[in-house]
């Protein structure tokens, strides 16, 4: 059901066309950001989000492309910080590469 909202996308970007001077966020997250996306989006004018375990591009390019941000929230599954981080392939939930 949580689906609903945002559908589970790789890359998300919101533009708020009411608050365009606002703040920009990007929240980097797994299928639990789906719900709060949509409301977090009503005090930034951008909102970007970003899942790991489907994007298979440069995190810190995405950033240097689409930054600065104001702020950056890591919204995880908590049953996934007891996952070992594999950091060779681009698969694992908490590379950033």
């Amino acid at each position: 059901m949580y689906n609903t909202y945002m559908y589970g996308n790789t890359v998300a970007e919101i533009r708020n066309l009411h608050n365009a001077d606002g703040a920009k966020l990007l929240i980097i997250g797994d299928s639990f950001t789906d719900v709060a996306e949509p409301f977090l989006a009503l005090g930034f004018s951008k909102l970007d989000r970003i899942d790991l375990r489907t994007f298979t591009g440069s995190l810190q390019s995405y950033i240097t492309q689409n930054g600065p941000y104001d702020a950056v929230l890591i919204l995880y599954n908590p049953d996934l910080s007891a996952q070992k981080i594999n950091r060779n392939p681009h698969t694992d939930s908490f590379h950033s590469r």
